[in-house]
């Protein structure tokens, strides 16, 4: 279809179409950090577990919390490691509306903006946690209260910084 005759409603169809894409790319990610979703706990945990004190440790409250936060993670884990096909959907949608020197950058920016995401994230988990977590266990010290984190309350803070992070 001519691009410069498309009306308001086969855009929405456009736009529809990019983000059902997106949704799917989503959850095959998902699906597939699904399966590591115990071993991406773990790792989320270590930058609290190094600053903990010798008696303490995490705990939950209900015995499905760990379940739903093993889905959380994989759906933020899924975000993460859809997020170059996301902005390649994206910016796909745009596409038919730039010039023909501007449509030859679609590729590496989709890439790009997907990888500066990824790496926002990174920044957050190697450099913002520990240090911010440092800095709360510390406040504690010689208060005589024993910290002892809620699983599914330090996966709700560590994801959404994640997402913080890699926005």
């Amino acid at each position: 279809m001519n691009e410069k005759t498309m009306t308001f409603l086969q855009h929405l169809e456009e736009l529809r179409k990019a983000l059902l894409k997106s949704c799917m790319a989503i959850l095959l990610t998902s699906a597939i950090s699904l399966i590591f979703s115990p071993q991406l706990f773990q790792a989320l945990q270590i930058p609290l577990q190094k600053v903990l004190p010798e008696n303490s440790h995490f705990i939950t409250t209900s015995p499905f919390e760990s379940y739903a936060g093993y889905f959380k993670i994989s759906l933020v884990f899924g975000i993460l490691f859809a997020s170059p096909i996301i902005f390649y959907f994206l910016y796909s949608f745009i596409h038919p509306g730039l010039e023909k020197k501007e449509r030859r950058g679609i590729a590496p920016i989709a890439l790009i903006s997907g990888l500066l995401f990824i790496s926002g994230s990174l920044f957050g988990y190697f450099a913002v946690f520990p240090a911010g977590f440092r800095f709360v266990v510390d406040i504690l010290k010689g208060t005589g209260i024993v910290f002892y984190p809620k699983m599914s309350e330090y996966l709700s803070f560590s994801l959404r910084l994640l997402l913080a992070f890699g926005l």
